[in-house]
């Protein structure tokens, strides 16, 4: 791994770190009813240019030439995007997914089973 892509790593990983126990650097705002409040000041470098198409913007970022890697275990793995709500989540899985050259299946699970009752139970 080159230096200073490590040296990048490690810094983000301590910002999300600070960021986490809520000692990342802040500026003071105030809101649209003029109540003041804190933003958390966010590197350029972690920022996503502003798109009307976010969820490809955020994509391209996140898993660069996904078309050709979606199937490679690594490539998913050394990857994630942290979002704020579940509903982002499934709209950016949504986006994932139709991005993939193939048909979708759904495979359903149970957290239990119930055995069907047999006449010696009665």
């Amino acid at each position: 791994m080159n230096m200073r892509l490590e040296k990048e790593e490690r810094e983000f990983a301590k910002w999300i770190l600070e960021v986490g126990d809520g000692t990342a650097d802040t500026i003071l705002s105030h809101t649209s009813s003029n109540e003041e409040g804190e933003q958390i000041v966010v590197d350029q470098r972690f920022m996503i240019p502003s798109t009307d198409k976010p969820h490809e913007a955020l994509a391209a970022a996140a898993y660069p030439d996904f078309l050709h890697n979606y199937r490679n275990k690594k490539y998913l793995t050394e990857r994630a995007v942290l979002t704020p709500t579940n509903s982002t989540v499934h709209e950016l899985n949504a986006y994932m997914l139709s991005q993939v050259p193939s048909q979708a299946k759904e495979y359903l699970s149970s957290d239990s089973v119930e055995l069907e009752a047999t006449p010696e139970d009665d």
